[in-house]
């Protein structure tokens, strides 16, 4: 993804952390909880994007509005 900063918080890091399983070769399996919060994260990328949506669509009714 590029160009993305997710940014999660070292509290977020350090609970996905705590969900590798294994020595050498770890995996990864959600812990009990812990896919509520990129969830959440995802719900607030959602809403920005609709806000962003918004203003870009009344910035361009401005411009096309004003002939220019």
């Amino acid at each position: 993804m590029r160009g993305c900063r997710p940014g999660l918080t070292t509290e977020v890091i350090r609970a996905v952390l705590s969900c590798l399983h294994g020595g050498e070769d770890p995996a990864f399996g959600w812990c009990t909880g812990l896919r509520a919060v990129p969830e959440g994260e995802l719900a607030a990328l959602d809403r920005r994007i609709a806000a962003l949506r918004c203003c870009r669509t009344a910035l361009a009714r401005h411009l096309a509005d004003s002939g220019t």
